[in-house]
């Protein structure tokens, strides 16, 4: 599958209420990694904070919904609806990212929401799916295959905002 990208997905209203009602949800691990079993030490502080969204949060329908809506959209291609995982991650200048992939199975595909509601070019923050930028913009979808490498680069010191962004892993 060939990377895809939504842009405008959410309006603004809509975007300051998710970012503020996310941050202020209760279950952020501070200095977090997503997955739990990596035993590299630079990678033990990857963000400054990650929420797990599990299948018995109130959130998790939100996000079901979002895909739903997704499909929507699309035109000539359709994901799959059965969602594997959600997690937001909240990202400063000093975290740390690193190239990886968030499955090997070819058949799983990844969801990257951008939900910082204000954003500059200046403050940098892009995410590269196989060495492909695509920038920071507020309300940005970006829909590739979880086997791709990909990573996010660091907001400059300059942003007055946490980065934030939801992984949404949807498998059949």
């Amino acid at each position: 599958m060939k990377t895809m990208c939504l842009d405008n997905f959410f309006n603004n209203d809509e975007l300051f209420w998710l970012y503020s009602q996310l941050l202020n949800t209760c279950g952020w691990k501070l200095n977090a990694i997503p997955e739990s079993n990596i035993q590299d030490l630079n990678k033990l502080y990857g963000n400054i904070g990650n929420l797990n969204i599990d299948h018995a949060s109130n959130w998790f329908s939100y996000f079901q919904g979002l895909v739903f809506r997704i499909n929507k959209q699309l035109i000539n291609t359709k994901i799959h609806s059965n969602i594997k995982r959600i997690y937001i991650n909240a990202t400063n200048p000093m975290s740390k990212h690193w190239l990886h992939q968030d499955s090997t199975n070819t058949n799983t595909i990844s969801i990257l929401t951008l939900f910082t509601p204000q954003w500059q070019d200046s403050w940098q923050g892009s995410f590269f799916v196989d060495g492909e930028e695509y920038k920071m913009k507020p309300g940005r979808i970006i829909i590739f295959n979880s086997s791709e490498f990909h990573t996010g680069s660091n907001p400059s010191q300059d942003c007055p905002y946490t980065r934030l962004t939801c992984n949404i892993i949807v498998t059949k």
